[in-house]
């Protein structure tokens, strides 16, 4: 059995915001490493998580049209590196973010998902 690989530190953090309600916090503690990581599949994750923490930012503040469109692209983005990234719970957290656009389309906030990360036993 292959150990899986422990998650960067500032993933580690982003998930623990993103967790508190953090939202906006939870967006800038991943950007930098986003920013910087050369690889398409780990920087379409991050960039993911970032879109997604990043709509609830907008659904805190009722805009609907924006929470929308970024929970859109954060479905995209994690679709790309699914399911090979051995991190994320991306298909649990795939129908997650589905149901959260289903919600926006029908005029309601969604509750966010998660969790977004694997635990150790999964």
């Amino acid at each position: 059995m292959t150990a899986r690989p422990s998650p960067p530190r500032e993933l580690l953090q982003c998930v623990a915001l993103y967790d508190a309600g953090r939202y906006w916090h939870a967006h800038e503690a991943l950007e930098d490493l986003w920013r910087a990581t050369q690889d398409p599949a780990r920087r379409s994750l991050y960039q993911g998580i970032i879109q997604l923490a990043a709509a609830f930012v907008h659904l805190q503040r009722d805009n609907l049209r924006g929470g929308g469109s970024l929970l859109r692209k954060a479905a995209a983005n994690l679709r790309r590196c699914q399911p090979s990234d051995e991190l994320v719970r991306s298909e649990a957290l795939l129908q997650q973010i589905g149901a959260c656009i289903a919600a926006v389309d029908a005029g309601n906030v969604p509750s966010p998902p998660g969790p977004i990360l694997q635990r150790a036993a999964d």
